[in-house]
């Protein structure tokens, strides 16, 4: 399931899980083929809620999957947890998305007008890549300089995005 799920592996179809991952069941093909369907949702809700250790527990508990399944699940999610929310992240993002921001503060100690002398400066380095619809994996650097006030003015309207993000939620 990891790998029809997160990784986008077509190849992985229930026949194949049948085949290989229940052998010599005593369950009809359509039972087995709706407890991995149940298995899938269970495991994309958990991906996409980026659940806790413990949230898995709790959401297990009430399951009816047997013992052997049930750490199974747990294995699993301890070491694939990050990289599943990640790859269903990705999936869902059609727009593009920043990247990295980098940045440093300079002090000017030589400059043609003495006003500017001394006067910190931010340099930021945002990158950026395109969404899963994009084309391919472009990506855009983009590079600038502010002063106080400029940088002053953007985090109020930073603020104001976060207030009305948080407001939204």
């Amino acid at each position: 399931l990891n790998k029809k799920l997160f990784k986008g592996d077509e190849t992985i179809t229930y026949d194949f899980l049948r085949e290989n991952l229940y052998p010599e069941t005593e369950l009809t093909n359509e039972a087995v083929n709706a407890q991995l369907a149940s298995y899938e949702q269970f495991i994309t809700r958990a991906g996409y809620e980026n659940w806790t250790p413990s949230h898995l527990d709790a959401a297990l508990a009430n399951t009816d999957m047997n013992e052997q399944h049930v750490e199974i699940f747990k294995a699993f999610w301890l070491a694939n947890r990050v990289a599943a929310h990640e790859a269903l992240a990705a999936q869902s993002s059609w727009n593009g998305s920043l990247s990295r921001v980098a940045w440093r503060v300079d002090v000017k100690t030589n400059s043609r007008d003495s006003m500017e002398l001394n006067e910190p400066t931010a340099l930021l380095e945002l990158s950026g890549k395109s969404g899963s619809l994009g084309d391919g994996d472009d990506s855009t650097t983009v590079r600038f300089e502010m002063n106080r006030t400029q940088l002053g003015g953007l985090l109020r309207q930073l603020g104001q995005i976060n207030s009305a993000i948080s407001s939204a939620t």
